[in-house]
């Protein structure tokens, strides 16, 4: 009697579980994996997918930077790694909190936009334009913050890398809507 009893509850329970709620990430991770260009691997955990490239990439700032030829800057300033994105989903946010998040973040990107009196207002700008994350994309189930180095901040090089980061992100923008 009690097998029977439990089988019922059982399958509810497995029911309940395939039709309530938000679409997996590892499901999410498997649609970016087929639309992206290749050379990218792409990693799913809890609420996160990680895209990396395969080969190195190197970012030089924007921001004070000598006069010289690229390769020359890339060379002596800059700083070579697997470019990394990383998509950080949560339960999709309303247009109020989206709202709210963007209003957070307009001084600061007020004062980037159109200057600083000094170096550490700046500074401050870039921190707080940093800290106050908005969502790039969504879905019917998530909203999408998006993790990567800024483009305002950082040039990617040589051209070719900077043509497949486009290329993600091009992709990642037919995948998902954004904001």
């Amino acid at each position: 009697m009690r097998t029977l009893l439990s089988v019922p509850i059982l399958l509810g329970m497995l029911l309940a579980g395939c039709s309530s709620g938000l679409r997996p990430i590892t499901k999410v991770a498997d649609d970016i994996r087929h639309d992206i260009p290749s050379g990218w691997s792409v990693n799913a955990s809890n609420s996160t997918v990680r895209i990396q490239s395969e080969r190195d990439m190197t970012l030089i700032g924007r921001i004070s930077r000598p006069v010289m030829p690229m390769e020359q800057l890339a060379r002596e300033m800059g700083h070579t790694i697997k470019y990394e994105v990383v998509l950080s989903f949560v339960p999709r946010l309303s247009s109020v909190e989206v709202s709210r998040l963007r209003a957070e973040r307009e001084p600061f990107e007020h004062a980037l936009d159109t200057g600083a009196a000094s170096k550490d207002e700046y500074f401050r700008a870039q921190v707080g334009y940093q800290q106050h994350r908005i969502p790039v994309y969504y879905t019917d189930d998530y909203s999408i913050f998006v993790d990567r180095p800024i483009d305002r901040f950082v040039e990617v090089y040589p051209p070719d890398s900077a043509v497949q980061v486009e290329q993600l992100m091009a992709a990642l923008g037919r995948l998902f809507r954004e904001y």
